[in-house]
């Protein structure tokens, strides 16, 4: 029950009894737990692998991926990080497609136009506002670092730590707002967390598709499935008692 708490919050953004989701937040990866474009990857990771497995082209790879990123869309609620991940992901693969350049905060804009046209109260929500914040680190902060820093080799190394850092620079402000705190090892905590977490959610995925089909193989993936979780939840716990965690 308590890594499938786990992987429920991860995958369908659920927030059960069990789910320990005060040390998600003081280790800084709470945002696992608000399914947006880092679950869109997850998705989109696993669909591209399936692709090129059965040797698909880009580009019908990428027609493809629009029904998965609608779904993917549904299946989430239809919350604004969803929704800002789904729409910016959409209009890139569109640029694609039609061979026109897209750029990060054009999309960025659009799809903020798109969420308050359809719900203007989401300007109100703290979860529109950590999802866009952590994308313009990314897109915006980010690559105003690279282009300055991307001549020096220990630089070029430590590109995941700088793109973590980047994200949590711009939601810092807002989580110590709204939930009295900040973590200060959340960049590294990022680097270790999110591609386990990234590998149970796209487990348990594979697991709930096989279920649909043959149930023995959804569950010999989600027993192995539960060594990770577990392994990962250790580590959640040991990083929420290490110093690091500044209250105001």
């Amino acid at each position: 029950p308590k890594e499938a708490a786990v992987l429920h919050g991860m995958l369908l953004g659920r927030r059960e009894s069990a789910l320990p989701t005060h040390s998600f937040e003081r280790v800084g990866v709470a945002h696992l737990l608000s399914v947006s474009g880092l679950h869109l990857i997850f998705w989109l990771g696993l669909f591209w692998s399936l692709g090129k497995g059965f040797h698909l082209s880009d580009r019908i790879l990428g027609l493809l991926a629009i029904p998965v990123v609608a779904l993917f869309v549904l299946i989430a609620g239809g919350g604004a990080p969803a929704l800002r991940a789904g729409t910016m992901t959409l209009l890139a693969l569109f640029g694609d497609l039609t061979e026109r350049p897209t750029r990060g905060p054009q999309l960025l804009a659009v799809a903020a136009a798109v969420i308050l046209a359809l719900r203007p109260l989401e300007v109100f929500a703290l979860g529109f506002w950590l999802s866009f914040a952590a994308c313009a680190g990314l897109i915006i902060v980010y690559p105003r670092w690279e282009q300055a820093l991307s001549n020096y080799p220990w630089f070029v190394k430590s590109r995941p730590l700088f793109l973590s850092l980047a994200a949590q620079l711009m939601v810092t402000p807002l989580i110590a707002k709204f939930y009295g705190g900040v973590s200060l090892i959340a960049p590294v905590a990022n680097l270790i967390l999110v591609p386990l977490g990234g590998l149970a959610v796209q487990i348990g995925l594979v697991a709930a598709l096989c279920g649909l089909v043959f149930l023995p193989l959804a569950r010999l993936l989600n027993g192995g499935n539960t060594v990770i979780i577990n392994l990962f939840c250790q580590l959640i716990a040991f990083l929420a008692k290490a110093p690091g965690y500044l209250s105001f």
